[in-house]
């Protein structure tokens, strides 16, 4: 489950991305860390393959931006060999300051992912309310499995610090990540089932504290996991997230199923 990364390591990404574009020599250091071959095939032959449009007020992060940019890179090398990050969405002002140097995360922040196995999107012919069905049943006997666990925490620690760990050394800056509280499934509806949990982080410059919802859908045969993120007020921000990513997941299941109907 590489979102749970994603999480905490896009806030991160975002902060020392507005920092390396205040320096473009440092922006230039830091490219190094983007360097290889992707183990996760094409992210933009898939992502023909879906519709993802932003719902109002959100706005697509645009690799021509430069700040932009090294996030998406680094969230890309983060999960290589696992996952093809399709697209990431922000607050529409919010990206907009960030852009400009001053990093918020009041709104909520989307990243879009299709699992891959050997460079190639994962697909699925089980109909999505038997795979949701599925999944609602292994998470919780996962989250159970403590050596499991144990593994992907670490596997979670070595990515943090090939990515953005390095990022951050290139620009003389630090970047730690804290503790991971999974909160387990919070939900299931028709459109993906929700597992919820909270991610802490240092970035040197200030702590972070984050809800997290993760959704675990199948979109057009493709095995699809989309992670929502904010700044943590409290349990009552953790429900407003939840709400918010099930308004987003039935927006992106009833595209896509519009579309497989149009496609025929």
């Amino acid at each position: 489950m590489m979102m749970r990364w994603i999480v905490v390591g896009f806030a991160l990404a975002a902060m020392l991305s507005a920092c390396a574009a205040d320096r473009p020599t440092s922006a230039d250091r830091a490219s190094s860390v983007f360097g290889g071959e992707s183990r996760s095939g094409d992210a933009a032959a898939t992502a023909r393959l879906v519709r993802l449009n932003p719902p109002p007020d959100y706005c697509a992060l645009d690799r021509s931006q430069l700040v932009d940019a090294v996030s998406l890179h680094l969230l890309q090398k983060a999960v290589d060999g696992v996952a093809q990050l399709l697209s990431v969405w922000r607050d529409c002002s919010e990206l907009a300051a960030t852009r400009r140097g001053t990093v918020l995360f009041e709104e909520p922040s989307v990243a879009i992912t299709v699992v891959v196995k050997e460079g190639e999107p994962v697909r699925t012919a089980v109909p999505r309310a038997e795979f949701l069905e599925m999944v609602a049943v292994i998470m919780p006997a996962l989250r159970s499995d403590r050596s499991h666990q144990e593994a992907v925490e670490k596997e979670l620690r070595r990515r943090f610090d090939d990515s953005v760990g390095q990022l951050a050394k290139s620009l003389g800056q630090r970047a730690a990540m804290g503790d991971l509280t999974d909160l387990g499934v919070r939900a299931k509806d028709r459109n993906a089932v929700y597992l919820a949990m909270i991610t802490r982080a240092d970035s040197g410059q200030r702590d972070l504290v984050l809800d997290n919802i993760i959704a675990v859908t199948q979109v057009r045969g493709l095995v699809m996991e989309v992670a929502f993120f904010a700044n943590r007020t409290g349990e009552a921000s953790l429900d407003r997230l939840l709400a918010e990513a099930q308004a987003i997941m039935s927006r992106i299941v009833s595209d896509n199923d519009h579309a497989t109907q149009t496609d025929v």
